[in-house]
């Protein structure tokens, strides 16, 4: 495509919490071109066991609403009508989507249409979340490849950032630290973008360490008293962890996904580095436009 309106990134943003999956009347959000710097957008949301779904849309901030929304409600749905002011410059490359999607079943009519009256729909998904909630926004329509997200094991790791000041480090810088039959799973620095002033350590422990072990883990292997940690953050996160046998898994994923309008994205295919999930992007997003 040329680099022009035509290129509207449309993309669909799944980010809440799980809801029903059994809805007859698609949400659709629609953004129309009424003249020079003048869009009209229209959210429909269905009507589920008499309620309407709580879908919020995603625009991008440089969009004006020029007043508030009209809504109409109908027997299946409830419409919301708002014009914005914007240029077309602010269009390209622009993340347009949904809230309130994930664990549904719902589908979704996401349409752009210009002044001229060309009309662009989305028409390819990309799925970038952990397995399990991958597997849920699935498995209505691809309930194979549902199966296989759901054969990938996961991790809960507490997470424990530490700040320190450059001059009391005598660690050499590094890119990360693996514990090897210790009380965490890895460390990573932020040794790699420098700052004038500090360093930054993410120790990622196992389940169950008490917080004062992990304190004096950390301070060992920092090499300096507690006192000289500085912004002390905690959390808790879950994270693929692959297993014997977890090539075969991916492999699978990518057989169920194969000839399909849907790219399953993630750092657990080659590795779970930011490297693996680039990589994976780029070889997804090559095969969706053949």
């Amino acid at each position: 495509m040329k680099r022009n309106l035509s290129v509207v990134c449309l993309t669909l943003l799944c980010l809440s919490l799980p809801g029903m999956a059994d809805l007859g009347f698609p949400a659709s959000f629609e953004v129309v071109e009424k003249e020079e710097n003048l869009f009209r957008l229209t959210l429909t949301v269905p009507l589920v066991q008499g309620r309407y779904m709580k879908l919020k849309p995603i625009v991008p901030d440089e969009f004006l609403p020029v007043a508030d929304p009209v809504t109409t409600a109908g027997e299946a749905s409830l419409s919301s009508n708002w014009e914005i002011q914007a240029g077309r410059d602010l269009l390209y490359d622009q993340f347009f989507g949904l809230e309130g999607l994930l664990g549904t079943a719902t589908e979704v009519r996401f349409s752009l249409i210009t002044l001229d009256g060309r009309r662009f729909e989305a028409r390819q998904v990309a799925i970038a979340v952990p397995p399990p909630m991958a597997a849920n926004i699935v498995a209505a329509d691809f309930p194979a490849l549902a199966d296989e997200l759901r054969r990938i094991a996961t991790s809960h790791i507490d997470t424990i950032g530490v700040v320190v000041a450059k001059n009391k480090l005598s660690l050499e810088p590094v890119a990360g630290i693996v514990g090897i039959e210790d009380s965490f799973f890895s460390a990573v620095s932020r040794d790699t973008v420098p700052d004038e002033r500090f360093r930054g350590f993410s120790f990622h422990f196992r389940p169950g360490t008490p917080p004062e072990k992990r304190m004096e883990r950390i301070t060992q292997v920092l090499r300096v008293p507690e006192s000289d940690l500085e912004n002390i953050t905690e959390r808790q996160t879950t994270l693929p962890s692959p297993r014997e046998g977890h090539s075969t898994i991916t492999d699978a994923i990518d057989a169920q996904t194969a000839g399909q309008d849907i790219a399953i994205l993630g750092n657990f295919f080659a590795g779970l580095a930011i490297e693996d999930c680039i990589s994976r992007s780029f070889s997804e997003f090559a095969r969706l436009q053949k």
